[in-house]
């Protein structure tokens, strides 16, 4: 057991997450990523080459970033989804994942859209990783991410212990606007299996006991709330039930295809939104 603030537990991820690789630069690696729920895990596989006109490795990737779900006038209603906790209060980037392929040397995580002067494609704060062999827990401390990092291979240039001006701040930790993981500056395959991303070591309001064998989390508030409606103390909070909010967003999608057909007469108003 251990405190720690969820960025995303895969068997209910919050987070759109999706593949992006180096043909974007006229390289030729190939990755995909899968989701897989009822497994409860997010799935990064694929192949590092080198890029041609290079003639050295490129990179694949395994990303999501902040934003809301849904398209059109729905999109604007429901609240945002895969935004990312305030993790200022942690210390350390914890990763529980399973991989077939631990001999892979050009594992990195990143997080955040900070850049550097001079960096051109170098944005957020980067470290390296050793996958297991297999099952295991992946512990990164966040002083082991700088923003200084070559991006033709992924490397730090500038520790954060060399500079601390380069060490993840606190706008950052507080909202990581960007999450990813990489292959990159190493040929080679890979094959990881994720099943939860947490900041470890906390000490806010936000942080939970996260059992990471079920990888089930419970705040404190969440577990009183649930038993004032079990013992009936707190009959109004029955609202929150999932068949009353069910029973909202129906009525507010009935709501608004009625808004929307009326609105389509005036082709003006359809112009404005965006």
């Amino acid at each position: 057991m251990a405190t720690e603030i969820p960025i995303e537990i895969f068997s209910n991820p919050k987070h759109e997450w999706h593949a992006k690789n180096d043909p974007v630069m006229g390289g030729e690696s190939t990755s995909t990523v899968t989701i897989d729920t009822d497994s409860g895990v997010g799935i990064f596989d694929g192949e590092v080459v080198n890029v041609p006109f290079l003639d050295a490795p490129g990179f694949i990737t395994m990303e999501t970033k902040a934003g809301r779900s849904g398209k059109g006038w729905i999109k604007r209603l429901l609240p945002k989804a895969g935004d990312f906790p305030d993790v200022s209060s942690c210390s350390a980037l914890q990763m529980v994942m399973t991989s077939t392929t631990p001999e892979y040397k050009g594992y990195r995580v990143s997080f955040g859209n900070v850049h550097v002067p001079g960096g051109r494609y170098a944005y957020g704060y980067k470290a390296n990783f050793k996958a297991p062999n297999g099952e295991g827990t992946v512990t990164i401390p966040f002083n082991q991410f700088s923003a200084k990092w070559d991006d033709a291979t992924g490397d730090q240039i500038v520790t954060c212990a060399e500079n601390p001006k380069y060490c993840p701040d606190d706008e950052t930790l507080k909202s990581m606007q960007t999450f990813a993981l990489w292959g990159e500056g190493v040929a080679g395959n890979l094959h990881i299996e994720l099943k939860s991303i947490s900041a470890v070591d906390c000490s806010g309001n936000g942080a939970v006991v996260l059992d990471t064998a079920a990888h089930n989390t419970r705040s404190a508030a969440e577990t009183v709330v649930e038993q004032q409606v079990r013992d009936g103390s707190n009959a109004t909070d029955s609202f929150l039930h999932p068949i009353g909010v069910v029973a909202f967003v129906a009525f507010v999608a009935l709501f608004g295809t009625k808004l929307t057909r009326r609105k389509r007469k005036d082709s003006a108003y359809n112009k404005v939104l965006p």
